[in-house]
């Protein structure tokens, strides 16, 4: 009888120590009940993207800039069908930079109807994922409404039709209850349990850059390692989880 008692003491301790160790904070992300929009003039996919470049020259700043080079890999950090959600009206938008000579990118963001929002041109430097924050001072993002943004890398003195690039999709919705909740707790402070919160409701924008910026204010927390490395590894981007983390906002 006391052999059994001791069995069964051991097998509950041993259930109570795994569930311990387990992530406390892991990061589910949960896809909205919501279609992406549908392709139209100037629409992208993984891969595949029809480009309008604008009219202007991009500041002089091409130090460094080689020839045409067609073996780049950019990546928007996004699910695989380039679209995702925000409750920001200035969101942060995330890419992936493999090794390039460019020293210049072009970072746009378009109406769904294709109608000029913001767009500006940004120095890189290095490889890694890159951040980009649209800023306070370009016009926000509607709620309920949907937009395209574009990032082409400039690997000569312009941007051109074949320069590479990526794009995607974003619908700024309403802010959940239960993340106005927690926001009001944390007083403006990022957290993982906003990150989670984020991720449970589907805004994956938000989710995001909530764990890009905890990458920034706490590089030494393997919690939040985990989650990021968590969170691409759901939507199949995790060969690029452990490249580093630069923000280019201004």
């Amino acid at each position: 009888m006391n052999f059994l008692r001791i069995l069964f003491l051991t097998l509950i301790l041993g259930l109570v120590g795994s569930q311990q160790g387990s992530p406390v904070w892991a990061i589910t992300f949960v896809p909205p009940n919501q279609e992406p929009p549908q392709q139209t003039r100037g629409g992208a996919s993984r891969g595949d993207v029809t480009f309008v470049p604008p009219n202007g020259s991009p500041p002089v700043n091409t130090s460094g800039a080689g020839s045409r080079d067609y073996s780049f890999s950019l990546t928007a950090l996004l699910p695989s069908q380039q679209y995702g959600q925000t409750s920001q009206s200035h969101p942060s938008f995330l890419v992936y930079i493999p090794a390039t000579s460019a020293r210049l990118a072009f970072f746009s963001v378009l109406s769904e109807s294709g109608q000029h929002h913001y767009q500006s041109y940004l120095p890189i430097n290095e490889q890694g994922v890159v951040q980009v924050q649209l800023p306070k001072q370009a016009p926000e993002l509607e709620e309920g409404k949907t937009y395209q943004w574009h990032f082409a890398l400039i690997t000569e003195e312009r941007l051109r039709p074949d320069s590479p690039r990526v794009s995607g999709w974003v619908t700024r919705v309403a802010t959940p209850s239960d993340v106005q909740e927690l926001q009001a707790q944390s007083k403006g402070r990022q957290s993982l349990a906003l990150a989670q919160a984020y991720g449970r409701q589907g805004i994956w924008y938000d989710a995001l850059s909530t764990l890009a910026s905890l990458r920034q204010e706490r590089p030494a927390a393997s919690e939040i390692y985990e989650s990021w490395d968590s969170l691409l590894d759901q939507v199949g981007l995790a060969a690029i989880a452990n490249e580093p983390f630069f923000d280019l906002s201004d």
